[in-house]
């Protein structure tokens, strides 16, 4: 199930143009409080638990490559 949104909770919300060259990575660092979220940060946010989870990247409309990460 989903477990949080960069876009869910923003406190300063805004953009990060940039012109992507093709086949060339980019890396981009977002920080996350630890907290669940819900879109429009609605409900109530929960400490996240020990875990592995599944990180799911979504770029105008274009899906990356899944990443897995552990939280202990």
């Amino acid at each position: 199930s989903r477990v949080w949104g960069s876009h869910d909770c923003q406190i300063q919300p805004g953009t990060n143009l940039r012109t992507l060259n093709v086949d060339h990575p980019v890396r981009v660092a977002i920080t996350w409080s630890g907290l669940s979220s819900q879109p429009g940060c609605a409900g109530t946010r929960q400490r996240v638990g020990a875990g592995t989870y599944t990180l799911y990247a979504l770029l105008a409309g274009k899906t990356g490559k899944a990443a897995q990460f552990t939280i202990s």
